[in-house]
């Protein structure tokens, strides 16, 4: 069992051990998605799906100091950082 906030980590450690970016990234959205069958509604960004999204200040894979700047749930931005 990995707690949910250590996924990027996971992820950048896969890809630092050789993984592919593109496959490290579907292992923690799409794959997860159609293991649980609801791969129809999300895990992907594609037209008439589901989709929340978070902006990232870094990338997650490759800098555990990278920040969520803003999030958007169903179009809504539910969390932008504050302008500094």
């Amino acid at each position: 069992f990995l707690p949910v906030q250590y996924l990027p980590l996971a992820g950048g450690l896969a890809i630092r051990e050789g993984l592919d970016p593109g496959v490290a990234l579907r292992a923690l959205t799409l794959t997860p998605a159609e293991v649980l069958g609801v791969a129809d509604r999300v895990g992907s960004l594609e037209p008439g799906k589901d989709a929340d999204l978070a902006l990232y200040r870094g990338h997650p894979f490759y800098d555990v100091q990278a920040r969520c700047v803003r999030t958007l749930i169903q179009g809504k931005t539910v969390y932008q950082e504050p302008a500094t």
